[in-house]
């Protein structure tokens, strides 16, 4: 039998490319950002990245390499809430590289 190839999600792909690394880093560094303030204010935003780093010594510009990590402490402070700020970083991070979502974007993970 013949294995079939899975094609990588879009964001996955983008984020393996050694040369768009960097950029793609920034991208969704900014785009976390973005939505914590858009949906909870600057204050609980820097209050939240405050707690990331004091009770998991998880630096904001870690979310890249650790996102599945990152993903599980918003749902641990949020609790379903962290599964809407999740969509809505999708959905920013959709539009900020001009793409076209199939259906909603629900994840960042494949």
């Amino acid at each position: 039998m013949e294995e079939s190839k899975k094609t990588p999600h879009p964001v996955a792909q983008l984020a393996s490319s050694n040369s768009m690394k960097q950029d793609f880093n920034a991208l969704l560094i900014d785009s976390v950002s973005e939505v914590l303030t858009e949906l909870l204010s600057k204050k609980v935003t820097d209050a939240f990245y405050d707690h990331l780093e004091t009770e998991y010594s998880f630096p904001r510009e870690e979310i890249p390499q650790r996102l599945n990590d990152f993903l599980l402490i918003l749902e641990r402070t949020f609790g379903k809430g962290g599964q809407v700020v999740e969509r809505c970083i999708a959905k920013k991070m959709y539009a900020k590289l001009g793409w076209e979502p199939d259906g909603s974007p629900s994840k960042l993970t494949p």
